[in-house]
């Protein structure tokens, strides 16, 4: 069973969300990009002597052609690698002070995998410093105002490369685990919604999605399936309306105005395809709450489909 969301929301609240990332999901991830790598020097700031993101570098350091290793903990020593040994740097290094920025702008690359709790300021901190960056994330996070605006202005991309958007992790030994017995793996948890983050150029092309249902019956008439928002001309000012879609495999061919897409809709999502709008609750449309006959839906993201002659 895959970690709730009530129990993310547990560990961010407490403190408790180190989840330790596995050397195959970090090899598998940073293969899509090695050519990035080639004569930078990457930085994992989230990560201890025992961590795989520092292993994994050190280990590939000479077939990804790396100029230099940073590494250091949420709040501890620092030390760097040039590829034969290891030197610990005068002074501690916190995420969330200065010294992490002044360790980070001699730095090509962050790679790492920071705590739940920290993941908003930890990532506005690198944007706004202009570095590359691959790092795990909550899905749920596209929702938060900072990071959808990080991805509207084209700062970054995400990439899911954790299958069903869901993977293992190991935790401390104190950690709960909620996992049923058929699924307990000792020392580690399983965690949903869990995607890469990155402003890494990814060479490979999302391809268009295969839609298949339709908005309008072959008579003409509204497929009654689509069920449009309660409140959206109120709020938006627009004399049309939104359609609710549940699942992206419900998104019609046939349709080209307003539609309100599950987050899971950026797993899928080509430019090219789909413009993208805003999110439900900030952006030009106005802050919506997604109501359908009276019961409000989870976050929505609004967009457009782009109509072949111009894509």
């Amino acid at each position: 069973m895959a970690l709730k969301n009530n129990h993310l929301i547990n560990a961010r609240n407490s403190k408790n969300d180190e989840f330790y990332t596995q050397y195959k999901d970090i090899e598998e991830e940073v293969s899509k990009f090695k050519s990035s790598f080639n004569g930078k020097i990457v930085y994992c700031p989230c990560d201890s002597c025992n961590s795989k993101f520092p292993q994994y570098f050190k280990d590939k350091f000479k077939e990804l052609g790396l100029k230099g290793l940073y590494r250091s903990a949420i709040n501890d020593d620092a030390f760097y690698y040039d590829g034969n040994e290891e030197i610990k740097i005068d002074g501690i290094v916190d995420i969330t002070k200065q010294s992490f920025i002044d360790l980070m702008l001699k730095c090509d690359i962050v790679v790492t995998n920071p705590p739940f709790s920290l993941f908003r300021g930890f990532l506005d901190n690198i944007i706004n410093n202009k570095k590359q960056f691959l790092i795990i994330g909550q899905q749920n996070t596209i929702s938060c105002k900072s990071v959808f605006t990080h991805i509207m202005d084209g700062e970054l991309t995400l990439d899911y490369g954790f299958n069903g958007i869901a993977g293992w992790f190991e935790v401390p030994s104190e950690y709960e685990d909620y996992a049923v017995a058929g699924e307990h793996k000792v020392g580690m948890i399983r965690v949903s919604g869990v995607i890469w983050y990155t402003n890494l150029p990814i060479e490979k092309e999302v391809p268009f999605i295969k839609l298949k249902k339709r908005y309008y019956n072959e008579d003409g008439s509204i497929n009654t399936y689509y069920k449009t928002y309660d409140n959206f001309r109120e709020i938006s000012g627009l004399d049309e309306d939104c359609i609710n879609i549940n699942k992206v495999s419900d998104i019609p061919c046939d349709y080209y105005g307003y539609m309100g897409v599950p987050i899971s809709f950026f797993g899928k999502y080509n430019p090219r395809q789909f413009e993208l709008i805003q999110l439900d609750h900030y952006g030009p449309l106005g802050n919506q709450d997604n109501v359908v006959d009276g019961v409000a839906k989870y976050r929505r993201i609004y967009v457009k489909q782009i109509k072949k002659e111009y894509r």
